[in-house]
This record gives C-alpha cells, sequence and structure tokens, in this order.
C-alpha cells in the first residue's frame, strides 16, 4: 500500500543527485523496506527555463511519479557562509548553481507561479507524464513532490484528476489560465485527490494564492539551535518548510494536527470570500465613495476660487445626473487595482489602494501589481484537459 510516509521519504529522496541517477529507490521506516523500481526518468537542467528532474517509479501495482523540489542552489553556499548548524544545510545542488537558482527560484517558482510566465517545468513534466501513463497503464497512479515540485504535482492533478500527495507545495491556482479559474469554480476541474501536508510555520505556505485540495496540519520536531540570529533565522526557514523534521507516530506515519490555528482559518476564510466578489466589490465601491467625494469637493472649491460667480445650484438637474455618474465611474476607476485581485492580496491591494491611489503615480504602480498577480495565460496558450 502506497501511504503519505512513502511520498514524504520519496519527496526527500529526490533531492539527491545520487538517487535520480539509480535503477532502484529503497525506502526504510517502521522496520521494513521499500523497494521501488526506476522505470523512467527526466531532466531538463540543459534547458535554460528547464531545471525538471523527475522520476517514474514502479511499486507494487502503483505508477508513482516523484518530482524534485526547488534545488538550494546557490541557498547552500549562504547557509555555509553563515555558519548555520549542518542539520539545517539542505541537500542538493547541482553542478551549475546559479543556473539552477535561476530555473528553480526565480522563473518557476516565482514567475511561473505567479503566471507571469509559463510554468515552463510543468510543461514538460506534462509530456513526461503522459508518455508514462500510456505505456504503465493497468498501473493506479500516484503523484508525489515538495514546494516547487509539490505544486507541478498539484496542477497535473488538476488536468488528469489522479491521487496527488504533496508537502509545503506553492498553490498552482496563479498558473492556471482564467478560464481554468472560472472552470474550476464551476467545479468541471477538480483538486478532490489532493493531499497536501504542511506546517503553520512554514511561511511558503502564506504565498498569495488560492489553496487546493485537502490541506493537512502536520506536527514538527522542537527547533533548537546554537546558532547566531542570522543564521537562525534561514535556519528556521529549512525546518519548517523542509521535509526532515516532521514528527511520526508509533507506526512510523506523520502526525496531523486536529484542528488549524485560528489565524490559519482566518485566512482560509479570507480566500473564500475573495472569490464571490459581488458583496467584496459592493463593499469597495462604497469604502471609495468617500476619497471621491473629497475629490469633487475639492475640484469644487477650485472652481469657486477661479470663477467667484459660479453656484453647483445653477448647474441643471441632467447635468447634476451626468456629474453622479462621472462620480460612480471615478470611484470605480479609482479602486480598480482592487478589484482586479482575487486572492487575499485582495485585503491589503485595497488598503493601499485607499491610502496611495489619490497620489496617481500610487494608483498607476498598483494597478501594474495588481495585474501581476492576476496574470495568466492567453487563450492561445491554453492546455486542453487531458484524463485517462
Amino acid at each position: 500500500m502506497f501511504t503519505s510516509r512513502l511520498a514524504l521519504e520519496l519527496s526527500n529522496k529526490v533531492y539527491s543527485h545520487t538517487t535520480l541517477n539509480k535503477t532502484v529507490v529503497d525506502v526504510h521506516y517502521a522496520g521494513k523496506k521499500f523497494r521501488f523500481f526506476v522505470l523512467d526518468k527526466i531532466n531538463t537542467s540543459q534547458k535554460l527555463t528547464g531545471g525538471l528532474e523527475a522520476l517514474a517509479l514502479s511499486f507494487e501495482n502503483n505508477l508513482v511519479f516523484v518530482i524534485r523540489g526547488a534545488d538550494v542552489g546557490i541557498g547552500r553556499n549562504v547557509f555555509k557562509m553563515i555558519s548555520a548548524e549542518e542539520k539545517f544545510i539542505p541537500s542538493g545542488s547541482g553542478p551549475n548553481v546559479f543556473k539552477s537558482s535561476f530555473q528553480d527560484w526565480l522563473w518557476n517558482g516565482l514567475l511561473g507561479s505567479l503566471g507571469i510566465v509559463r510554468l515552463t517545468q510543468y510543461d514538460d513534466m506534462k509530456i513526461f507524464f503522459k508518455k508514462n501513463v500510456k505505456q504503465f497503464s493497468n498501473h493506479h497512479i500516484f503523484i508525489v513532490g515538495h514546494s516547487l515540485g509539490g505544486e507541478i504535482a498539484q496542477r497535473l492533478s488538476l488536468d488528469f484528476h489522479a491521487d496527488t500527495i504533496t508537502f509545503g507545495a506553492i498553490s498552482p491556482w496563479w498558473s492556471l489560465s482564467h478560464i481554468e479559474r472560472k472552470k474550476f469554480l464551476n467545479n468541471g476541474i477538480k483538486d478532490d485527490k489532493i493531499n497536501n501536508f504542511y506546517s503553520t510555520k512554514d511561511p511558503f505556505h502564506y504565498f498569495p494564492s488560492r489553496k487546493l485540495g485537502n490541506q493537512n496540519s502536520i506536527v514538527l520536531k522542537d527547533y533548537t539551535s546554537n546558532s547566531t540570529l542570522m543564521a537562525m533565522f534561514v535556519e528556521r526557514i529549512y525546518w519548517a518548510h523542509g521535509l526532515n523534521f516532521y514528527e511520526f507516530n508509533k507506526y512510523g506515519e506523520i502526525i496531523i494536527m486536529q484542528d488549524a490555528s485560528k489565524y490559519e482559518n482566518f485566512f482560509n476564510y479570507l480566500n473564500k470570500k475573495s472569490i464571490h466578489t459581488f458583496w467584496i466589490d459592493l463593499f469597495i465601491v462604497l469604502s471609495g465613495v468617500l476619497p471621491t467625494i473629497v475629490m469633487w469637493l475639492t475640484v469644487q472649491l477650485g472652481i469657486e476660487k477661479i470663477f467667484p460667480n459660479y453656484a453647483l445650484s445653477n448647474i441643471s438637474i441632467s447635468l447634476l445626473v451626468g456629474m453622479s455618474l462621472l462620480g460612480l465611474m471615478s470611484t470605480i476607476i479609482y479602486m480598480l487595482p482592487t478589484f482586479i485581485v482575487h486572492s487575499r492580496w485582495k485585503y491589503l491591494i485595497w488598503a493601499l489602494n485607499l491610502t496611495l491611489s489619490w497620489t496617481g503615480i500610487g494608483w498607476f504602480i498598483l494597478l501594474i501589481i495588481a495585474f501581476i498577480l492576476n496574470n495568466s495565460y492567453t487563450s492561445k496558450n491554453i492546455a486542453t484537459q487531458n484524463k485517462f
């Protein structure tokens, strides 16, 4: 039987380039050995925007795809430079640390996750996945991965509706097109086969995106370190985001927290509310009315200074109606950056919108940020939904 603990151990092992070049991968826990046979592998590190490394494994009657997360790249050198404790220094790092950092952290991990560029590692993984599923069609499929690998695994699950186990995964929500997101909200795309394990102490878990599938909050071993303050800062990120400090029960399985924290529940609430936009958008319009009134009063006072004989009472009813409509349009335009965003970042953008947009340049900057957050592929780049 394929378990979440086996998925955890495999997700950890594929960070080792030695494991990625093996023909057999053994996992040991609870006094047992589980043997996985390597059926196929992929490595696109030769492509500038590539960097994908993954294995297709056979276990009993299961076909298991294991996707490596982001290579730590130059970060490993940073850990050593600030004298972090050895147990907190991540494994990995390919022969070209700068190239792997660009591929995993900048291009795919950040820009690809936000939908600013194509998530090219997913494109490569999709071809690899379809090839092996077709070849081993009688196997039950599992997809596993950690962090960036978990994001790609979840994206595959949305497209192919396969059982997926991920750890500390960045959500692929913004890498989907607008049409795909609408299809998801209308239950045309399902995330019911995704199980993600995460720590509430993991800063990557609060990456601004809609969380997909079943979210399982895990228990971590206590953090202890004698390092400097700077080293402890990066150590704690690895401690919370990595895979080496999970707590297990007496059967060797992952311990799950029964209840999410109030902080986590609050963020989940905000995420859900930001998707149902009617009442939220109504509130946004109303909140933008006051700045708009202040703006119109300022204009009115300015006109009176320039034209002493001018009086608002002399204006015709039709012109007043037109000015009211213009005021409403001004409010909508003023709050446009907030309307665009559909994640819990909406609330931060809303606060900045009220305080900065009156400057003009602040509104323009917020508008650009909002478009970046909601950017997606054009319709010609939308991948078709293939299922087996």
